[in-house]
């Protein structure tokens, strides 16, 4: 059974979560776990809203573009899978 991913936050609060994730810690977590201090860009879902994340600060974490994108074509793939799976 398909669950219904959970609506994203968007506008004024969703800069204002993006600044305060920034501002608590400014460094990609996928890169500090490495040994590498790199800025981060994106607001990431530890756990994608697709997969039933929730969209707060208890599922977010800031990455850089790189790791952002290697994240989310891991997160399309494991998805085609579970399409092509559950035909």
């Amino acid at each position: 059974m398909k669950r219904e991913p959970v609506k994203r936050i968007t506008g004024r609060r969703l800069q204002a979560m993006r600044a305060a994730l920034f501002a608590r810690n400014p460094f990609c977590a996928e890169c500090e776990r490495n040994g590498i201090d790199k800025l981060a860009t994106q607001r990431d879902h530890i756990i994608s809203l697709e997969d039933g994340g929730p969209d707060d600060e208890t599922n977010e974490q800031g990455l850089c573009n790189s790791c952002h994108e290697a994240k989310s074509k891991q997160e399309r793939i494991a998805g085609r899978r579970r399409q092509v799976a559950g035909r």
